[in-house]
């Protein structure tokens, strides 16, 4: 029997503001998407989330850093997996893209 795992993803975007603002803006997404905090580590612009069971998930795991590129100028990371299932039928990259979607808007919102 073969099973194929999916590829876990990392989606990426770069803002026009300082890390700090960048990882305010992170913490405002999460509660707005209704997900539950689990860890905030804002010296290393970490932060460790998740999302609730749902039809099609047991819930997922976010992993969101916030990296200075350069003093005004910073990457996000944004990584979900499902922890207890083999396939996630496109959840996991669902909260990635609505995690992205959501901070551009909290980004443009400061700046």
């Amino acid at each position: 029997m073969n099973v194929y795992l999916e590829a876990v993803q990392i989606r990426k975007e770069t803002f026009s503001t300082s890390v700090n603002e960048a990882f305010q803006a992170s913490l405002d997404c999460v509660k707005k998407l209704g997900w539950e905090i689990i860890k905030q580590d804002p010296d290393i612009g970490e932060i460790k989330a998740k999302t609730g069971a749902t039809l099609r998930s047991w819930g997922e795991n976010i992993s969101i850093k916030a990296t200075a590129d350069r003093p005004s100028q910073t990457t996000i990371s944004v990584m979900s997996d499902a922890p207890f299932q083999l396939f996630d039928w496109g959840k996991s990259s669902e909260n990635e893209k609505l995690f992205i979607e959501q901070l551009r808007k909290n980004i443009k919102m400061i700046t």
